[in-house]
């Protein structure tokens, strides 16, 4: 059995042949034939193929021309030509084939081919990884689309609950501030028939402070025949530890059975203050009559006090009325109230400076 090379060879000698006996014929002339190409152009055709030892290229069988066709002694001539350069193309392509085969090798053919084969698997993998990278990729961003979806529909209700409890805590700071109004008036109204005493001396009441009180404040406030009877229901210190002796006293808190009591008191302590021009003086110790309010009240009227010093300083008759409104005597029987201790300070300014260019004036009109 001939081997593997000379049984290629043999085939494609027998293709080339074949082809050469079924097309046309070298001798055609071109006004016979269209497009059919010289015996000369075949030969450099299939010398060409073997020099780049690539198979064989088999000539395509031309067609006739529809508008001239062959005569019969055409024919005969050109199959007459064609049988005898048939056989010597037939020797030349042999020889040719002998050359390519003695040059080639099967076994580097197949290298190439297998290793092409490697490369073109090692493609097919990568752009199986490359897909399933792809579609993992593509699978999460759906995934992630879900979420943000999920996120943005949850971040909608979240504004709006927002919205609404920022409107709702509008209405509850609101009505927490007439709640706390509305407790420290309470507060303050319960402690309507109270007083506070401030600076006596710790231990001055003794074991009875109502009765000692019941003589003490008529006397010590200089008060009338008719209302020197007033009636106590609760006196006691304020509710702390007691001080050392170097401390300041507790203050002393009495709660009177009738209201007019405690007014008729607070008043005949205002008196004293202005007969004397400062607080009451008892052993060494300066003591006040205070009305007993609540710690937020309180805080509002101290508000008040550099107001009251510069009054006091200047001479000016006010009172301090409740909850926390400065009356102001002036001149002429006139008479200013100021619920906000801001405008009471720029009032008091502005009229200590016209009263002072207002004296400026007459002295240089004596002068």
């Amino acid at each position: 059995m001939p081997p593997k090379s000379q049984r290629k060879k043999s085939a494609v000698a027998k293709q080339l042949r074949d082809g050469k006996k079924k097309g046309p014929t070298a001798t055609m002339e071109p006004r016979t034939q269209v497009g059919s190409p010289s015996v000369e152009q075949g030969a450099t055709v299939v010398a060409m193929a073997s020099s780049k030892k690539t198979p064989v290229m088999r000539m395509r069988k031309p067609t006739q021309s529809k508008l001239q066709e062959p005569t019969a002694t055409a024919i005969e001539n050109d199959s007459e030509s064609e049988s005898d350069s048939a056989e010597n193309i037939d020797e030349e392509e042999e020889e040719e084939l002998e050359a390519i085969g003695s040059k080639g090798d099967d076994s580097d053919m197949r290298e190439a081919i297998l290793q092409l084969t490697d490369e073109l698997r090692k493609v097919r993998e990568e752009l199986r990884d490359t897909k399933m990278c792809y579609d993992k990729v593509m699978a999460r961003q759906d995934k992630m689309d879900k979420k943000l979806q999920k996120m943005e529909r949850a971040m909608g209700h979240m504004n709006d609950r927002v919205e609404k409890t920022e409107n709702d805590l509008l209405v509850w700071n609101s009505e927490r501030n007439r709640l706390l109004e509305k407790v420290d008036m309470l507060e303050n109204f319960s402690r309507r028939n109270n007083i506070k005493i401030v600076g006596l001396e710790e231990g001055r009441e003794g074991d009875k402070p109502i009765e000692f009180f019941q003589r003490w404040i008529p006397d010590v406030l200089q008060m009338e025949e008719g209302v020197r009877s007033i009636e106590i229901e609760r006196a006691h210190r304020a509710l702390r530890p007691k001080p050392k002796d170097d401390q300041y006293p507790r203050s002393i808190l009495i709660k009177f059975l009738r209201f007019q009591d405690k007014e008729r008191i607070l008043q005949a302590a205002a008196r004293v203050a202005k007969d004397r021009k400062g607080p009451l003086i008892i052993e060494g110790n300066k003591v006040f009559f205070y009305p007993d309010i609540s710690y937020e009240l309180l805080k509002r009227r101290k508000k008040f006090n550099p107001v009251k010093k510069t009054l006091w300083e200047h001479g000016y008759q006010f009172t301090l009325r409740y909850p926390a409104t400065l009356k102001i005597f002036l001149s002429g029987g006139e008479k200013r109230f100021f619920d906000d201790y801001q405008k009471a300070e720029q009032f008091v300014r502005d009229s200590l400076k016209t009263h002072q260019t207002q004296e400026q004036t007459q002295e240089s009109e004596i002068d």
